[in-house]
Parts: structure tokens; sequence; C-alpha cells
């Protein structure tokens, strides 16, 4: 009996062992990525950072639209890696969840020529915790006060293009919160198209993003985009937005 027991325990332990073995491999296939879906047919999206493609192998329709340019935040686990890839990283995938980002292109301020377009665009307040460049994007983690969640804030990107030159942008993120109250403070995430903001045959520019401060106080940074490199911001800082966005 005693000896039964102690075999029950053993296969038991060596059971338990293998499992947290198991979970331990699997967190460490698992990662997080900004990608634009660019297969749509094959079910392939493109990372920001190195253009590494991830073939989707396991739990597509957790990807819900697949459109090309679309794009997202991805939460995946490696299943395997393209060993005979040479133009590019490939590897295949289980997808764990997906977060759409709000992609839109910049507005250039001469369009808003009326009042009506101009209070459109909004002059409320909004704060930026991340800023980075990704291939084409700038991308924005930003936040903003809300109240009532079915309320759409306007987020949007205006260029002067009465100050901008071939060698500097000035660009304002812009906020419309449609009288929605300052009640609860929330994170959202954005992306801007900027690379055709490059005239040709430069590669870089360098962009001044101004926006309006909760503190009443206009801000601006000045960066340098190049689009043959990309740069990201820590991950860890992304917290899903509790705000609809248009």
């Amino acid at each position: 009996m005693k000896s039964k027991f102690l075999t029950i325990m053993v296969l038991t332990i060596v059971v338990v062992s293998f499992s947290a073995c198991e979970k331990d491999q699997e967190n460490e296939n698992r990662d997080l990525s900004y990608a634009t879906i660019t297969d749509s047919a094959n079910k392939v999206l493109t990372t920001d950072v190195d253009g590494v493609h991830l073939n989707v192998e396991e739990n597509a329709t957790v990807v819900g639209d697949w459109t090309n340019g679309r794009r997202v935040i991805i939460d995946y686990t490696k299943v395997r890696e393209d060993a005979n890839a040479s133009v590019y990283k490939v590897i295949y995938i289980k997808v764990n969840g997906v977060y759409s980002i709000l992609t839109k292109n910049p507005i250039k301020l001469s369009f808003l020529n009326s009042t009506t377009r101009v209070d459109s665009i909004g002059h409320d307040p909004i704060n930026l915790h991340d800023v980075w460049f990704a291939n084409s994007y700038i991308n924005i983690n930003f936040g903003l006060y809300r109240n009532d969640p079915g309320v759409r804030h306007f987020i949007n990107l205006v260029v002067d293009d009465s100050k901008t030159t071939s060698d500097d942008v000035y660009i304002e993120l812009r906020h419309n919160a449609y009288f929605d109250l300052q009640s609860v403070s929330t994170w959202g995430n954005v992306s801007f198209k900027i690379s055709d903001l490059i005239v040709s045959p430069k590669t870089s520019i360098k962009l001044h993003l101004s926006r309006l401060t909760y503190s009443g106080e206009v801000k601006t940074d000045t960066m340098t985009y190049n689009a043959n490199v990309s740069s990201i911001a820590p991950l860890a800082s992304f917290t899903r937005s509790l705000v609809q966005l248009q």
C-alpha cells in the first residue's frame, strides 16, 4: 500500500513539473508587438520593429477584420520559425489577443479654412506619454480625461503648412472631447502616417510636435524622423484605451 502511494505521488510530481515546464516555455515564446496587416489573404502581419513577418497558424479569427494596412497591437506565441527565410525573418504564431490602433493621415492647417472645420478639429487639452517612430508612422500614447464612455473623442494631427519647410515640419496634436466632462483619466493610442511629409530626395526631417496640456500650457517637443530607421517605446507603458476615438 505504501509502495503504491509513493508511486502515485511520484507520478503526480512528474506531471506537475512537466506542466510547469510547458507553461514556462510558452511564456518564453510569448511576445507583444505593434504590427500592420500586410497580406490579408495569407494571414500575415509585419512588425514595426525589424519588419518580422508573423504568419498566423493558430487563432486567426482573433485578429478580426483582415484588411491590408490595418494596424494592431498583437499578443502572440511563437509556434516555430522559418529557418529558410532569407529576405526577412518569418515566424509562425498563435494569436492570443489583438487591439486595433486608430490610424489616420495628418490634416493640413490650410484645410481648416472654415469655422466649422476649425471647431471640429477641437481645442481640448491632451497629454503625451510616449512618442516613437516605426516605418511610415509616428505612434503616440496619449492621456486624456473623459466621463461618458459613449462619447467618441476626436483625435487628429494638424500640419502647419504655412511654417513647414523641407527640413522642419510643425505639427500639433488636436483633441475634440465633444463637451465630455473631465472626470476619469484614461489612455489612448494612435498612429499617423508621416512618411508623405518627407520631400524627395531627403530621408529625414525634424518634427516639432505641439499640444495643449491640461495645465493650460502649450508644449512642444522636437524630434528627428528618419524614414530608414524605426524606434520603439517600451510596450510596458501600454494600457488599453477606455475612451472611444475617431
